[in-house]
């Protein structure tokens, strides 16, 4: 049976602190009703940490936030990068307490108790896979022993993992039963929540364009910045690299497009080792080249405005930053037809889509947006259709769900 949900006035007055102050320095007007933001945010690093930071700038214009994040996201031996927290030159930094520890069950009990001091009017938990469950789980039932009158929402990015574990459905029920409601931002994360819960109230807001990033150079210059052919086609392929985003079938689909360079921007998962004897095998050393490490904010724009198109190969997925990203830099995208990629993209205006794990489509894919660069204006149709993709959709879906 649904909980019976408690209404609460939402008082939508203009915000009066100072938000470069640290959580526990800020003032703010009593009238102004709080929100506890709880997920990875700043400083740790990449794209949900990221989501977490742009939704806290926007739901501050009218409520004040309190965010709690992580001091430890993953232990040391489970987390194959280099750092978890974030090297880029200082931009916005968003307050936050470092209250939680994944793995850490005294934390969960004491980030109960703080965001309890604050009385917020909702809590918003960031959830991107069942290794979570325990922790917010129980610190939605904590919580729910404190603050029965504030509305539980559960933002999932992901409900099941990409690489899938023996005990992601025990933990994933666990975690489904305690909020109130649900934020997701694809069509296929919401089928999953209501697997799990056939009644839960759940809202759709597919992720909006991140907008923080400093402008992007001319195409020229950027590549001229990155040491780049100035004329050659450019294929870019982002992010961190693991076995389900597909980058082994790009580089296959790579062997179809001599006349296209490809650059593979950010961190290894898995070795990389593999990924340079497929390259080495397929003769595509001088028309390849990885920058392995995570690429800083302050970068990133060059990156993707020396790409011609931005391509995600996913073998599984439900939704992606990436895609945004392109959006961002009014790049088109060639991404496979997993999960929730394709609600992202119009064929032939945004981009193209291809079936996973086909090399040969996949390629086909990649010329065609190369060969309409000259016909198409992608730019223009990307500006047009980004604009369906608002924080303040967030925002509104939010207050909804609390009621």
């Amino acid at each position: 049976m649904p909980r019976r949900r408690t209404k609460r006035r939402i008082t939508a007055s203009k915000p009066s602190w100072d938000f470069r102050k640290t959580s526990k320095g800020a003032t703010f007007d009593g009238n102004v009703e709080t929100i506890a933001l709880v997920g990875p945010a700043h400083p740790l690093r990449g794209g949900i940490a990221q989501y977490t930071d742009q939704l806290y700038l926007h739901l501050r214009k009218k409520y004040h936030v309190e965010v709690f994040t992580f001091s430890r996201l993953f232990p040391t031996f489970l987390f194959p990068g280099r750092t978890q927290f974030d090297t880029s030159a200082p931009g916005f930094a968003v307050p936050s307490r470092q209250t939680l520890d994944s793995i850490g069950p005294w934390s969960w009990r004491r980030t109960a108790v703080a965001v309890a001091e604050v009385r917020p009017l909702a809590i918003v938990l960031v959830y991107q896979m069942p290794f979570f469950a325990p922790c917010l789980g129980v610190l939605m039932r904590l919580l729910r022993s404190r603050l029965a009158a504030a509305r539980q929402i559960l933002l999932c990015h992901n409900l099941i993992p990409h690489e899938r574990h023996f005990f992601d459905i025990p933990l994933t029920r666990y975690v489904v039963a305690a909020p109130d409601a649900f934020l997701v931002l694809s069509a296929s994360v919401e089928r999953e929540v209501r697997r799990f819960r056939p009644d839960a109230e759940v809202r759709l807001v597919p992720q909006p364009i991140y907008d923080f990033f400093p402008a992007a150079p001319p195409q020229a210059i950027a590549r001229r910045q990155l040491g780049l052919p100035p004329e050659q086609p450019l294929v870019l392929f982002f992010g961190l690299v693991r076995a389900y985003k597909g980058l082994g079938v790009l580089l296959q689909a790579m062997a179809h497009l001599p006349q296209a360079r490809l650059m593979i921007a950010g961190e290894f998962y898995q070795p990389r080792a593999d990924y340079e004897r497929q390259i080495a095998a397929m003769a595509l050393d001088d028309r390849v080249r990885v920058e392995d490490r995570y690429i800083p904010n302050e970068e990133v724009p060059a990156y993707f405005a020396a790409a011609d198109v931005v391509v995600l190969p996913y073998l599984s997925a439900t939704q992606s930053g990436v895609s945004k990203l392109a959006y961002h830099f009014d790049r088109p995208v060639v991404i496979t037809n997993v999960g929730g990629l394709a609600e992202e993209v119009e064929e032939g205006k945004t981009g193209f889509i291809a079936p996973p794990n086909d090399p040969t489509a996949l390629a086909a894919a990649i010329g065609k947006a190369l060969a309409e660069k000259a016909h198409i204006d992608f730019a223009a149709h990307i500006r047009e259709y980004k604009k369906r993709y608002s924080w303040d959709r967030v925002v509104e879906a939010i207050e909804a769900l609390v009621g």
